[in-house]
């Protein structure tokens, strides 16, 4: 008696020997019934590999093991971590980020000098530069900013920068409940894009991003440009003579944000990084934060700039259950 086939299962197997967390990419429509048939087999299996972004001969080759197409990528590492790890991560981002290029509505303009971009958010309104003001700057320049916390990859980034057929596209892959965590993280990559660094169809891929980074000029470039952006000053660096709790820091955050249009987050994190007093720092966040509503706030300014009709579903899908959105 012979086995029976079943193509998705042996499909997922091979996935789950380039990531394990892989397995849980499915097309929406899918569902164990469909096995039995050989054309939405097929069709599934297809839709999966394109979002991933896996080499077809690849999958068409049963007996070979899966891999990835190559993505013309540099990446900034941190520690001795091996470029392999990211490389599912990073088929990841490389495709939602083609889906969103096809599905952004206004034309790429090229960024302003940082005091510039401060100075027109804080015109508009913005008692500082925050996530939210930030990526609207984005958005109205034709740079889609993605938020993509729960990759399904067992290793990932920090943030992602790519150039897709001449457009700019960030992506935010780190995973943190306060906004002012990932403030930076987005003001470094439209460093990146500002300073000319990305280059045609290429991907900078930012694996752990440290506002004292100096891996090479390009991250110092980067950095100054978001602490320009943020503070006013490419320089800023906050410190106290006293050793602060986090009642004391979140107090204090609060004062100097106000008194110099500062995100007090970032202040706090500036802090935390200077000090190397990041519990302090986490704990000023949660005091100075207590509402979390910036999630929904970005989803919303993510569904205002796009024309969803410009992709296929399972395309789309793919893009909003990796941004936690329902359709």
């Amino acid at each position: 008696m012979t086995k029976k086939q079943n193509p998705m299962k042996d499909f997922i197997t091979r996935l789950k020997r380039l990531d394990t967390k892989l397995a849980k990419v499915t097309p929406y429509w899918w569902d164990n019934s469909l096995t039995s048939s050989a054309g939405a087999t097929q069709q599934a299996i297809l839709s999966i590999s394109k979002s991933l972004n896996l080499d077809i001969k690849s999958v068409l080759d049963t007996n070979a093991e899966l891999k990835f197409k190559d993505v013309s990528a540099c990446y900034r590492k941190a520690g001795n971590k091996a470029v392999n790890d990211l490389l599912a991560a990073t088929g990841l981002v490389h495709s939602v980020s083609r889906t969103a290029e096809k599905i952004a509505v206004s034309d790429y303009e090229l960024f302003s000098d940082p005091s510039v971009i401060r100075e027109q958010i804080l015109g508009n309104g913005y008692s500082c530069v925050n996530l939210y003001s930030l990526a609207q700057y984005c958005w109205s320049k034709g740079v889609p900013v993605l938020f993509l916390p729960d990759l399904p990859t067992s290793k990932k980034m920090d943030a992602v920068v790519q150039d897709v057929n001449g457009r700019p596209v960030i992506a935010i892959t780190k995973k943190h409940k306060h906004e002012s965590a990932l403030l930076f993280l987005l003001a470094h990559e439209m460093g990146h894009i500002f300073s000319g660094h990305l280059g045609n169809g290429q991907a900078i891929i930012d694996e752990s991003i440290n506002e004292s980074d100096e891996i090479d000029q390009q991250e110092m470039e980067a950095n100054s440009f978001a602490l320009a952006l943020l503070t006013g000053d490419g320089g800023t660096r906050f410190h106290s003579r006293t050793r602060l709790t986090g009642e004391a820091l979140a107090q204090a955050a609060k004062l100097k944000g106000e008194e110099r249009n500062i995100d007090p987050g970032h202040i706090a994190l500036n802090w935390g990084h200077t000090t190397k007093n990041w519990g302090v720092a986490n704990k000023a966040l949660n005091l100075l934060y207590p509402q979390l509503t910036w999630q929904d706030e970005l989803k919303e300014l993510f569904l205002q700039n796009i024309d969803e009709f410009e992709v296929d579903e399972d395309e789309l899908d793919f893009l909003f259950n990796l941004m936690n959105i329902e359709d």
